[in-house]
């Protein structure tokens, strides 16, 4: 059974709003948010314009097993300025 608020402010049609991110022991870095889902697209320019920037030597790059995260322009971007994958 679907959990929803019913009432006349709430509706089943939403908007989607995603949100990225990295953490460092600092706290959060290279926030970006959009409407929509995460695409391939979306995470190379989240990769290009926003976290690369922001990474220091000894910095370390985790992704985990999202489709979004494989491709060869991914690599390329990281590959720019990580030694190891």
């Amino acid at each position: 059974m679907r959990n929803s608020c019913k009432s006349r402010f709430f509706r089943d049609d939403y908007l989607s709003v995603t949100m990225v991110a990295a953490v460092r022991l600092s706290g959060p870095m290279a926030a970006m948010s959009f409407v929509g889902a995460m695409n391939q697209e979306r995470f190379e320019a989240w990769l290009a314009e926003c976290l690369v920037p922001r990474l220091q030597e000894g910095d370390v790059v985790i992704l985990d097993g999202s489709s979004c995260h494989k491709s060869a322009k991914d690599r390329e971007i990281l590959g720019s300025i990580v030694i190891r994958f």
